[in-house]
C-alpha cells in the first residue's frame, strides 16, 4: 500500500487540539483525506499541463515578436542608410560643383600669371571628393556589418 503524503499523527494531534476529538489512526476520515489528496494531485497535474502549453504559446509569440521587431529594425536601418547615402551624394555633388567652379575661376585668374599654377588646385580639390567617397563607403560598410 502506498504511503500517504500527509503525516497521520500530526493530523490526529491537530484535530484533537482544535476540536477536542481523538481520531483513531484507522478512522475512515483518513480515507476522505486520501481521496482529497488524489483529486488534488490530478487537478494539479491538469493545471501544470495547461501551464506548459501556455508557456509554449508564449514562447512562440515572443519569438514571432522578436522576428517582427528585427524586420522592422532592418527596414529602418536600410531606409536610414539610403537616406544618409543620398544626402552624402548630394553633399559630395555640391562640393564637387563648388570645387569645379573654384578651379575654373582660379584657372582664369592664374593663366595670366602662371600657366602651371592649376595643378596644386586640382590635387587639393580631389582630396575632399576622395574623403566624401571614402566616408560614404565606410558608412555603408558599417551599416551592412550591423545587419
Amino acid at each position: 500500500m502506498e504511503q500517504p503524503h500527509f503525516d497521520r499523527e500530526a493530523l490526529i494531534a491537530e484535530v484533537a487540539k482544535r476540536h477536542k476529538i481523538l481520531l483513531d489512526p484507522d478512522d475512515p476520515a483518513f480515507a476522505l483525506i486520501t481521496i482529497n489528496e488524489i483529486i488534488l494531485s490530478r487537478a494539479i497535474g491538469i493545471v501544470e499541463a495547461k501551464l506548459a502549453v501556455m508557456e509554449q504559446r508564449l514562447a512562440q509569440i515572443s519569438e514571432k515578436q522578436a522576428e517582427a521587431a528585427k524586420a522592422i529594425a532592418e527596414a529602418i536601418i536600410t531606409a536610414g542608410a539610403a537616406y544618409v547615402s543620398e544626402r552624402l551624394k548630394d553633399a559630395g555633388g555640391d562640393l564637387i560643383e563648388k570645387v569645379r567652379t573654384s578651379i575654373a575661376l582660379n584657372q582664369g585668374n592664374k593663366q595670366s600669371v602662371d600657366p602651371h599654377a592649376d595643378k596644386p588646385i586640382l590635387i587639393y580639390s580631389a582630396i575632399p571628393a576622395a574623403f566624401t567617397v571614402g566616408f560614404v563607403s565606410a558608412t555603408l560598410l558599417y551599416i551592412i556589418l550591423l545587419l
